[in-house]
């Protein structure tokens, strides 16, 4: 995982495993941005891309946990 290997981006393969694109925090909060409320913002998604973190307070494990469940 991202977390675990302390990686600021994953690279994303194609179903013929040639490159697609890359995927860094910035990108998750994006998508988990569309599902939570309080909403983050824009500048908050823009901030994770730039410094490579999480927005502060965003429980990510326990969403995580809650995704894996469902």
């Amino acid at each position: 995982t991202m977390e675990a290997r302390q990686l600021s981006r994953i690279i994303v393969l194609s179903a013929i495993g040639s490159v697609a694109g890359t995927i860094d925090r910035g990108d998750v909060v994006k998508v988990l941005a569309k599902y939570l409320k309080p909403q983050i913002s824009e500048a908050d998604i823009k901030r994770s891309k730039e410094e490579n973190t999480y927005p502060q307070g965003l429980q990510l494990s326990a969403i995580a946990k809650t995704a894996q469940e469902n």
